[in-house]
């Protein structure tokens, strides 16, 4: 531990397979675990968020995500906000944005995702998220 970790081991923050089956609520803390407060502390965006269910006949979730104050909370309708833009994207294609599996402008292209409106918020968003790596020393000896 006092060393760093082993070299060769990937530790990022969650596995792929685990985002996926997440619950959108649960997609939605991840990515307000991996926004950077301090560097987000000046935003104020209002994305617009459908996600709809990878089999035929599934609902639609709808929320508004809202980053204030360095940090990402989102809500259920009705909404007292207008977003300047907003996201529909199926819920792996969610997941795989979350995790960092693949890019906004790569599920775009696939199709799993569809922007309506200014993307500026959404952008600065997906900026503003920090990608774990677990190399990080857990203990420090205090050698004073």
């Amino acid at each position: 531990m006092r060393h760093g970790t082993p070299s060769g081991r990937p530790l990022g923050g969650a596995s792929p397979d685990l985002v996926t089956g997440m619950t959108p609520e649960m997609i939605l803390d991840y990515l307000a675990i991996r926004l950077n407060g301090p560097r987000a502390a000046a935003a104020r965006l209002r994305i617009g968020l459908v996600i709809s269910g990878d089999r035929p006949g599934q609902t639609e979730d709808r929320y508004l995500l809202i980053v204030e104050n360095g940090i990402l909370r989102y809500a259920r309708p009705p909404f007292t906000e207008t977003p300047t833009g907003s996201l529909r994207i199926r819920h792996a294609a969610l997941a795989d944005l979350a995790y960092g599996a693949a890019t906004l402008d790569e599920l775009l292209a696939k199709d799993t995702a569809r922007v309506d409106g200014d993307r500026t918020d959404l952008d600065t968003l997906l900026g503003l998220l920090d990608t774990f790596t677990g190399a990080f020393e857990v203990v420090l000896p205090n050698l004073r």
